[in-house]
């Protein structure tokens, strides 16, 4: 009797599987044969393809945008997530497996990849900026990290969204929000305009928005840099000091001012701030480990 029903919930889960797998999608810009999906699948530098993914998107143009806006607000609907639930129960692995992969679909997997399409439209997705900006206040984080990923890679446009949600203290994202404008003025090569912002960031109360600052600027100006840094190597925040640790270990020799802070953090009280403070120590000045 277990093993008929069984037999019988596997039947229904199957049929509901298949269901969504060949239920008909939903029309996408095309070049050359290949559908935008497709082309975003090449959207990797070390694949062959990256070039020409690169120039068809780029063709497509603004035509790509409805598709990129509906990929990066994909969510689960919960017919999905009660049939991936009712998968997840199945008592054979290697069904069970087989039917979960199907049953998650692609919509998350798109939702990663849409964002090549931005990054290649680049300031051509201006036009996509007030819906993404309309996205910042969804009540789902995935679709608010979408959206400021998208807005950032799209460059100068998609930039005054984003300084009015970090400028809020309450925001929920403030820190991926800090590291997007970073790179966004990093890939502009507006030294001008990152500098003084990663400098203000540094400042900040929040330490995801120090550590995401940190992490996205390049090693450079260490006349201002390394000082704003060894400063925050003092924060009670852990992450903070690894992180921004490690950012001086980059800077090498122009660091050395750094080198009492870093001898002083051998000994903090945790294992990942000790470990980072004795690489950044082998990077600036390897002679003071020696004997140690």
């Amino acid at each position: 009797m277990r093993k008929k029903k069984t037999l019988i919930i596997l039947a229904a889960v199957l049929v509901a599987v298949v269901v969504v797998v060949i239920w008909p999608e939903e029309r996408e810009p095309e070049y050359q044969g290949k559908k935008l999906s497709e082309w975003l699948e090449f959207y990797f530098p070390d694949k062959l393809g990256y070039q020409e993914a690169i120039a068809a998107i780029q063709h497509m143009g603004t035509n790509a945008l409805p598709y990129l806006l509906r990929a990066i607000t994909y969510q689960r609907s919960p017919s999905r997530k009660g049939m991936i639930t009712a998968v997840q129960k199945m008592p054979i692995a290697m069904v069970r497996h087989r039917l979960e992969a199907l049953a998650k679909g692609t919509g998350e997997h798109r939702a990663f990849t849409a964002q090549f399409g931005f990054r290649a439209l680049g300031p051509v997705a201006r036009p996509a900026v007030p819906e993404l900006t309309h996205l910042l206040d969804h009540t789902n984080r995935t679709i608010r990290i979408n959206a400021i990923q998208a807005l950032g890679v799209i460059g100068r446009e998609g930039l005054p969204p984003l300084m009015t949600v970090l400028a809020n203290k309450h925001y929920p994202s403030r820190g991926t929000a800090a590291f997007w404008i970073t790179r966004s003025y990093v890939e502009a090569k507006d030294s001008t305009s990152s500098i003084p912002f990663v400098l203000e960031c540094l400042r900040d109360d929040a330490p995801e928005v120090v550590v995401a600052a940190t992490l996205a600027i390049p090693k450079i100006e260490a006349d201002l840099m390394v000082p704003a840094l060894l400063v925050q190597t003092a924060n009670t925040n852990r992450n903070v000091r690894e992180v921004t640790i490690e950012a001086l270990g980059e800077y090498r020799t122009n660091a050395r001012s750094a080198l009492p802070a870093l001898l002083s953090l051998c000994n903090d009280p945790d294992a990942r701030v000790r470990r980072a403070a004795t690489n950044s120590l082998r990077k600036i000045a390897p002679e003071m480990l020696e004997g140690k």
